[in-house]
């Protein structure tokens, strides 16, 4: 029935997402789609502001508003009907429920808090200053918004499988591990559907 992969990556702020998406993409061909930089890219050719994670997070749950609850997955399904696709950054359990009617995998990345912040502080993302008391208000309006659909919390409860973010991607070995893992619950899930 499903004819190609779909893993989608979710996780808080800083956990790995893209760094384990890029892996997927140059170890094993898949095509990564970052879901927060296609609305960083909307806020920007419509000069909608800053691309601030605050501001990506209130004009995203507009655009769900607008389009559909799963726009954002459905979009980027539809504009890549034949890739395998890994995707970075899904915040609502409808985008994580799209990705399941697809066929595709929902994969938790868990990294510390402490870990977590000192990436932030690398970065140095519009919009995310290196500060404690930032780092902590920044990751709990993931997890829980008040002011937009963002349910990070929820969606982090249904995932199929978790990995550990706090191993350094250069630990080629124990990542490859991990995303073999990966596909082999991918794998089981697609013989669960044939039978």
């Amino acid at each position: 029935m499903f004819e190609r992969q779909i893993i989608a990556l979710v996780g808080g702020m800083c956990s790995g997402k893209d760094t384990w998406a890029d892996f997927f993409e140059n170890e094993f061909d898949y095509t990564k789609i970052s879901t927060s930089d296609a609305v960083r890219d909307y806020i920007r050719r419509n000069n909608l502001g800053e691309p601030t994670r605050d501001n990506v997070r209130v004009i995203a749950s507009e655009m769900r508003k607008l389009n559909g609850k799963d726009y954002l997955v459905e979009s980027a399904l539809s504009s890549n009907p034949y890739a395998n696709l890994v995707f970075s950054g899904l915040y609502t359990v409808a985008e994580a429920q799209c990705i399941k009617k697809h066929g595709g995998v929902v994969v938790g990345i868990n990294a510390d808090d402490s870990v977590r912040f000192k990436r932030m502080a690398i970065r140095g993302r519009s919009g995310e200053y290196p500060s404690k008391k930032e780092y902590v208000r920044l990751a709990n309006s993931d997890l829980r918004s008040v002011d937009t659909d963002q349910t990070l919390e929820a969606v982090l409860q249904i995932v199929d499988y978790s990995i550990d973010g706090n191993v350094p991607i250069t630990n080629t070995e124990l990542c490859r591990n991990m995303a073999m893992r990966v596909l082999q619950i991918f794998n089981r899930q697609q013989e669960g559907l044939h039978v």
